[in-house]
């Protein structure tokens, strides 16, 4: 599985990223070579071995942090 994962320094790093890039854009630019950049977020590819999709709902809806996710995201590509 592969994730992107979003952080920065600014307070709502993953919203800028969503703002300025958002994931259907931030895929295109991967599928070209290309890097993912913008002001305020850091965008960076992780992989991991199969991860079954309920895990991933289960994290996001029940662990997972509203607020906290403003700042740090992934989203599963």
């Amino acid at each position: 599985m592969k994730i992107l994962f979003v952080s920065g320094d600014d307070d709502f790093a993953a919203v800028t990223f969503e703002n300025e890039v958002g994931l259907k854009k931030a895929k295109e630019l991967l599928a070209e070579g290309k890097p993912i950049e913008g002001e305020g977020f850091i965008a960076k590819v992780l992989e991991f071995g199969e991860v079954d999709q309920k895990f991933i709902d289960f994290i996001s809806d029940e662990i997972q942090d509203y607020d906290d996710s403003k700042h740090k995201n992934f989203y599963v590509l």
